[in-house]
């Protein structure tokens, strides 16, 4: 997958939640065993935290005090 994202007008329905959990299944069915990702500080890493997913890198020195982050999670 390229890009998860949901219009704001349908965020809080727990989609974005549905979407990922459909996306690991098929790849762990794929016989994949780690997903990775990356997101920004003024995105959603703390929604994929709440996925089950962990923080494993953090670049920063982007202008605003906005980070880059690296997370993976067990499939």
């Amino acid at each position: 997958m390229e890009v998860l994202w949901v219009q704001e007008a349908y965020r809080c329905q727990k989609i974005a939640s549905r979407l990922l959990k459909e996306i690991e299944e098929q790849a762990k069915n794929a016989g994949c065993h780690i997903a990775h990702l990356t997101t920004y500080s003024f995105q959603a890493p703390f929604f994929y935290v709440k996925q089950g997913y962990a923080i494993c890198g953090e670049i920063d020195g982007f202008p605003d005090d906005i980070k880059l982050y690296t997370l993976k999670k067990k499939l």
